[in-house]
């Protein structure tokens, strides 16, 4: 099955409380989609909501990742608080974001999850598709400025005249 719809933007409404999505059909022509979200308040589960809107409106948010839209729920949450937009923003972005000093280690299963689904969405919305102008088929960039002497991957210690296909009888961990 083919994706008929991609989205283009997704926002929020304040009041009042939607979920706004702009979207280009197979045609190649430009929608705007409106849902209401019911019975939000400050206390809400961004994770509940979120994923009843996706299973509520699953013709328009399939391509949608779910943690895209519980960070336009967290803004219309912040906002239910009173907090001015300017720092809503400011939050918002900061919890939506992977820090890579960042030890995910130390994080419950339940933040680890978040960070790769933030990860995942991140990975999406940067990917080249072949249909992108600068899709470019196997791409390959050499690194050499980056390289670092590890010492362990040196083949130095290797004789050149060795096969590795022959076994002459030496012991391979000797």
């Amino acid at each position: 099955m083919s994706v008929t719809k991609t989205m283009k933007k997704l926002g929020v409404q304040f009041d009042p409380p939607s979920l706004i999505l702009v979207y280009q059909d197979k045609n190649m022509k430009l929608h705007r989609r409106v849902m209401p979200i019911r019975s939000f308040n400050t206390g809400s589960n961004i994770n509940f909501f979120a994923s009843q809107l996706q299973l509520r409106h699953k013709e328009h948010l399939n391509s949608v990742p779910q943690i895209t839209i519980e960070k336009m729920l967290r803004i219309l949450q912040e906002h239910l608080k009173g907090r001015p937009l300017e720092t809503i923003l400011e939050t918002i972005s900061s919890e939506y974001i992977v820090n890579p000093e960042e030890d995910l280690n130390k994080l419950t299963e339940e933040q680890l999850h978040r960070k790769k689904m933030i990860m995942d969405a991140s990975f999406i919305a940067n990917q080249l598709q072949p249909t992108d102008p600068d899709f470019e088929y196997d791409r390959q960039v050499d690194f050499e400025e980056n390289k670092i002497e590890s010492g362990w991957d040196l083949d130095s210690h290797l004789n050149k005249n060795d096969n590795a296909d022959t076994d002459d009888g030496d012991d391979f961990w000797g």
